[in-house]
C-alpha cells in the first residue's frame, strides 16, 4: 500500500512539473522560439561543417589534378634557357615532383604555332 501511494505522489509531482514547464514556456513564446531557432541554426551549421570537412582532402586533390600543373618555372625574359635538370633537382629537394616541359612558338608557312615538348 505504501508503494502505491509513493508512485501516485510521484506521478502527481511529475504532472505538476510538466504543467509548470508548459505554463512558463507559454508565457515566454518569443524567447522560446528564438532559442529553438538558434539551436536549429547551430545544428545545421555543425552538420554542414562535418559534411564538408569529411572529405576535403580527397576533393582538393581531385580538383588540383584536374587543373594541371600548380607551379610554372620559366627563364627570365630574354635570358638563357632554363636548365631543366637543375630545376627538377631543386624541386626534388623540396619533395615536389616535376615534369619539365618546353614551350616554344614555331613558324609554319607564315603561321605562328605553339609547340610543347616533354621528356
Amino acid at each position: 500500500m505504501h508503494d502505491v501511494s509513493r508512485a501516485r505522489a510521484l506521478a502527481l509531482r511529475r504532472g505538476m512539473e510538466r504543467r509548470l514547464l508548459f505554463a512558463g514556456l507559454a508565457r515566454r513564446r518569443g524567447g522560446v522560439a528564438l532559442a529553438v531557432v538558434a539551436v536549429a541554426i547551430g545544428a545545421s551549421v555543425c552538420s554542414a561543417m562535418l559534411h564538408v570537412s569529411r572529405d576535403v582532402d580527397r576533393k582538393l586533390t581531385r580538383e588540383l589534378r584536374a587543373l594541371g600543373p600548380n607551379v610554372v618555372i620559366t627563364a627570365r625574359a630574354g635570358g638563357a634557357w632554363l636548365d631543366a635538370g637543375d630545376a627538377v633537382g631543386r624541386l626534388a629537394a623540396l619533395d615536389v615532383a616535376a615534369a619539365p616541359v618546353l614551350d616554344a612558338v614555331a613558324n609554319v608557312h607564315g603561321q605562328a604555332v605553339a609547340v610543347a615538348g616533354a621528356d
